[in-house]
């Protein structure tokens, strides 16, 4: 866990990931551990919080990941502009799930 702990600590030090690190990214996320969450989330605290996608869908503001703010963001694919969020935003609209509701959106017009 500690490779994993440096490598998400340089991430959020350098502002999130770029797009060629998407796949290495993802690849640990759906490798930990289930007795290793609690940690993992820890060492992503400094990110999980209202300023990213991830952090707002995490701590549910408003009691659930799907509000009507974190849906909008979706529709518009906001992107937070300070630099330390940025990577982390357009790393979460990089996924299928975003993608699959802007084109829910798109097929109701």
């Amino acid at each position: 866990m500690e490779k994993v702990r440096n490598y998400i600590s340089r991430l959020i030090e350098k502002g999130g990931p770029g797009p060629y690190e998407y796949d290495e990214l993802n690849h640990i996320i759906n490798n930990v551990k289930q007795e290793e969450i609690e940690e993992f989330r820890n060492n992503l605290k400094p990110v999980l919080n209202k300023n990213t996608l991830q952090g707002w869908a995490f701590i549910k503001p408003f009691g659930y990941s799907g509000d009507h703010i974190m849906i909008d963001k979706i529709y518009s694919k906001y992107v937070n502009g300070n630099h330390k969020y940025k990577n982390w935003d357009l790393y979460f609209h990089s996924h299928s799930a975003p993608r699959a509701v802007r084109n829910r959106k798109r097929n109701m017009i």
